[in-house]
């Protein structure tokens, strides 16, 4: 099981300290990276399409959990759960930096 510890960053994005790959490893959310990029794309086919574009590896670069509870009435999804990605610290700084905008420079 992946520990979890929590810090702040300077941008007042929360770092979680996850387990990957034997080491520990300061992550990012992906979701709250997104909403502080206030990207414009909805945050699946955003995260989906930059691990695609950019060649990022599961358990190298960023993890995935399934997220379930988080919406209790089923939604448009029919109650399947979501997918929660945590990012290394380079992997977040290279989406912060191909955003291209004031927010991405912050990150």
């Amino acid at each position: 099981m992946n520990e979890m510890m929590e810090m702040q960053t300077s941008s007042n994005l929360p770092l979680a300290t996850m387990q990957m790959d034997g080491d520990h490893v300061q992550t990012v959310n992906a979701r709250d990276l997104h909403t502080f990029l206030k990207v414009g794309k909805d945050f699946s086919n955003w995260i989906k399409d930059r691990i695609n574009k950019y060649h990022f590896i599961e358990n190298q670069d960023f993890l995935v959990f399934a997220n379930f509870g988080e919406n209790p009435q089923g939604g448009r999804h029919g109650g399947r759960p979501s997918k929660e990605y945590h990012l290394t610290l380079d992997m977040a700084k290279e989406l912060s930096m191909v955003e291209r905008n004031a927010q991405g420079k912050i990150a």
